[in-house]
């Protein structure tokens, strides 16, 4: 403990200053909370200040939050190749399932179009498992400590990307809705529409059904070690 800390909390309580008034003047000096909280116990309490078991140092801290942020955007990106590139392979193969009636395709375009499959299908095999191991790997860390639940870097992530997922929902349905209106709605169109729907709706599901599990999840173990 510093020295000339200790020494003004003991003038400072010496001189009938409440422990309030102590910690405004110290922080607005510029120390840190712990290091204000440890000076008034060490004068007032006979026991140490105990330290929870999933405390961390300040750089561990720092250390720990910059990991969490690259593992949320290699995660996060993984997942929106996976999604994206997803949806573009089934609007592919709508376009070879139910051709345009006024398409008339070449033999060269065909084989530009199959290229195109396969480039949608080799980004599906990379980002599908770098997305599922950083996936699993916060969860785990998550379960390990519940109280990440609730962190900045995780919901920013999962809340825009939620965001995202949403616009190009709404902005799919409009086109949609203005094609209907003008009578140039058909199966085709509608598979397509679907497809990004589907796809894009079930990420906003899973990550709000994920982040509503997990926060309840915090909460339940807040509660138990309340009650205990």
């Amino acid at each position: 403990m510093n020295e000339s800390l200790r020494k003004f909390v003991d003038h400072a309580r010496d001189n009938g200053l409440d422990h309030g008034t102590i910690w405004q003047l110290l922080h607005s000096a510029g120390w840190q909370d712990e290091e204000i909280a440890s000076s008034i116990a060490a004068r007032d309490l006979d026991l140490e200040i105990p330290t929870p078991s999933h405390s961390v140092s300040r750089s561990h801290s720092w250390a720990t939050l910059a990991k969490d942020a690259v593992v949320h955007v290699v995660t996060y990106i993984a997942l929106f190749y996976w999604v994206t590139n997803l949806a573009l392979l089934w609007l592919l193969l709508i376009n070879l399932w139910v051709p345009d009636e006024a398409w008339r395709i070449s033999d060269g375009e065909l084989l530009d179009h199959f290229s195109w499959i396969r480039f949608e299908a080799s980004v599906l095999i990379v980002a599908f498992p770098v997305f599922l191991v950083g996936w699993v790997y916060l969860l785990r860390d998550v379960r390990r400590h519940p109280e990440k639940a609730k962190t900045f870097v995780r919901r920013a992530f999962a809340y825009v990307t939620t965001a995202f997922a949403g616009a190009a929902i709404a902005g799919d349905a409009i086109y949609v809705t203005f094609l209907f209106l003008n009578g140039e709605l058909t199966t085709r169109l509608i598979l397509r529409g679907a497809a990004l729907t589907i796809a894009m709706g079930s990420v906003i599901f899973y990550l709000l059904y994920t982040l509503r599990s997990e926060a309840e999840a915090e909460e339940s173990k807040v509660k138990m070690e309340t009650a205990s």
